[in-house]
């Protein structure tokens, strides 16, 4: 899981992959909206390093990449391996254990360096 975290990451930086699960997801939805969904779960797993416990993501479910990520997570198994929606919260998939769970957001803290807007 660690890998695909760092490929999205990398996707992130650079707008390239050659990572199969990406790039299908990139057939499916367009760059910018995939970004939408990286920035979304990359900063979830950033924080969750700075609050030292593991806490979802409280979503809406109508939004529309919260719709676009249940459907990556639906065609794709690296989306769906990773993560899973349970009414208003995104969450670490239960079939991660505790401690890989904080090394995928340790991986976040410490590759994940988005710009800040000012």
């Amino acid at each position: 899981m660690t890998h695909f975290v760092e490929e999205l990451i990398s996707f992130m930086e650079t707008g390239k992959t050659q990572f199969d699960q990406i790039v299908g997801a990139l057939g499916v939805i367009d760059t910018y909206r995939l970004r939408v969904i990286c920035t979304a779960i990359l900063g979830w797993m950033k924080s969750q390093h700075y609050h030292g416990r593991m806490k979802p993501l409280s979503i809406n479910p109508d939004h529309q990449w919260v719709q676009e990520l249940k459907n990556l997570m639906l065609q794709f198994g690296s989306f769906n391996d990773l993560l899973q929606i349970s009414g208003t919260h995104l969450r670490f998939n239960s079939q991660i254990d505790e401690s890989t769970q904080k090394q995928i957001c340790e991986t976040a803290h410490r590759l994940y360096h988005p710009p800040l807007m000012t």
